[in-house]
């Protein structure tokens, strides 16, 4: 057995993602979730997300063969507090044979610069939360109730013990022209170099005349950054929110959608849009953004959902 850990990326690698996911489900969920939801969870369903959602995959192969996967992120796409193990699975032949370990180590390892990394489980799934345990994590009181599987699900968590006090960032609302150079050396740092974009493809026709940017500043260094700019009467369209990754799990996030919120409601408007990637879904949610509806759209190379707020 030769097993390799590598970002997934051919269509093969793809559907052989979407057969350990399905296969997983079949051979550890009867029981745990609803017989409904594993009826209509089919391999071909199973495919049909494996292509819509691509990102942050990483497969393990044993002589060219799936065997496994580890979906990792962060909970928006870089200003998030807590970095996130989304799905871990491996085909139940490959039990015991270390194959979820160095999914997880190499899962971790993505998300190293994250003071906290966490990850649902079902609750009654009580092998699932014993290897978690073997691998740091530690039940935090956090569950849930999942109504689409019908079964409640439990947080874990892992603390990185390198995590860094830091002073409370001073705010800044980037109307002179070098504060806005703060905010594109933020995103040249933190999204043309981290995620490997052109300027061209971050850098685009909105950014110019009628475009509001924030900033955070560590000790007059930019470490943070988000934009907004209208999009019709009484609404805006908030993006670009962009925390450098060493300076990723502190809340910056909160600080930059807080800011822009109430800037955005001194302007006069009351409604903001954004396109969240998949990824970052459950973050907006917690600030209070719901969905516009539940279709997949492309933002550069990222796939992304829209969502919005009212602002009171």
């Amino acid at each position: 057995m030769k097993i390799e850990i590598r970002p997934m990326e051919t269509d093969e690698e793809i559907r052989g993602k979407a057969f350990v996911h399905w296969r997983s489900w079949h051979e550890a969920y009867p029981g745990l979730v609803s017989g409904e939801y594993l009826d209509r969870l089919t391999r071909e369903k199973c495919e049909e997300m494996a292509f819509r959602w691509r990102e942050n995959i990483l497969v393990a192969k044993d002589n060219g063969r799936v065997i496994g996967f580890v979906g990792y992120g962060d909970r928006d796409g870089g200003a998030a507090d807590t970095g996130e193990i989304f799905a871990l699975y491996v085909l139940a032949e490959y039990y015991g044979k270390g194959v979820g370990r160095r999914l997880m180590e190499a899962g971790l390892e993505r998300l190293r610069e994250y003071p906290a990394v966490c990850l649902w489980v079902l609750k009654e799934n009580a092998r699932a939360i014993r290897f978690y345990e073997k691998c740091g994590f530690c039940a935090d009181g956090t569950e849930t109730f999942s109504k689409t599987v019908a079964a409640a699900e439990i947080r874990m968590v892992l603390k990185n013990e390198k995590e860094e006090a830091m002073q409370t960032p001073e705010v800044i609302r980037a109307e002179a022209e070098w504060q806005r150079a703060g905010a594109y050396s933020v995103r040249i740092q933190g999204m043309n170099r981290q995620h490997h974009l052109s300027l061209r493809e971050e850098f685009d026709e909105h950014d110019g005349e009628g475009t509001r940017y924030i900033v955070l500043l560590d000790d007059g260094y930019p470490v943070a950054t988000c934009r907004f700019y209208g999009i019709g009467p009484g609404s805006v369209m908030l993006g670009r929110v962009v925390v450098l990754p060493e300076y990723r799990g502190r809340k910056l996030g909160n600080l930059l959608i807080e800011e822009a919120e109430r800037w955005i409601a001194e302007l006069g408007f009351r409604e903001v849009v954004i396109e969240s990637r998949v990824v970052a879904v459950g973050f907006y949610e917690k600030l209070g953004y719901t969905h516009v509806d539940d279709r997949v759209i492309k933002s550069g190379p990222f796939d992304c959902i829209t969502m919005h707020k009212l602002l009171s």
